[in-house]
């Protein structure tokens, strides 16, 4: 079974978002999960709700703002006026990622296109880096997941896990 593009879980997070209806959206989530294989069901719910590890699991990505906005930064060629314009029209970080990417971006996402998977086994290897060098190499896992990212996805992932 191929493996679930995270822009499928990207945008059904812009239209539940879009949604008031609580039938509707239950509905929209079943049969989204309908579609994944069994190992992207856990991953998907998580990173559906924005909390990438379960309450029980003690596991956190210790990433800051700071880190993101550095990191989207690195993809983007931006003037300090253009920063600061997109700042003052995001509602969250992800929006913010989200418009330095559309407006911005050096070069298109690079292939190949993020998975579920692709994203979650990112988050858990950030989350399990410590030691010295750990910030360097959560920096350059989180870049690896914006250089592939749509600003749709980027969006998405940062939206939710702030």
């Amino acid at each position: 079974m191929e493996h679930t593009s995270f822009e499928q879980l990207a945008l059904l997070g812009e239209r539940l978002e879009q949604t008031t209806s609580r039938l509707q959206m239950t509905e929209m989530i079943a049969d989204f999960l309908k579609q994944l294989s069994v190992g992207e069901v856990p991953p998907g719910l998580q990173l559906l709700i924005g909390q990438i590890f379960p309450q029980w699991d003690g596991r956190a990505l210790n990433l800051s703002w700071r880190a993101v906005s550095k990191t989207a930064h690195q993809l983007t060629e931006t003037s300090h006026a253009d920063r600061q314009w997109v700042y003052s029209q995001a509602v969250d970080s992800g929006h913010a990622v989200l418009l330095l990417l559309q407006g911005f971006r050096k070069s298109p996402p690079q292939p190949p296109p993020l998975t579920i998977l692709d994203v979650y086994r990112t988050f858990e290897e950030i989350a399990e880096t410590s030691g010295r060098g750990s910030r360097a190499k959560k920096e350059e896992l989180l870049h690896s997941i914006l250089l592939r990212a749509t600003p749709l996805e980027a969006k998405s992932t940062w939206s939710r896990t702030w």
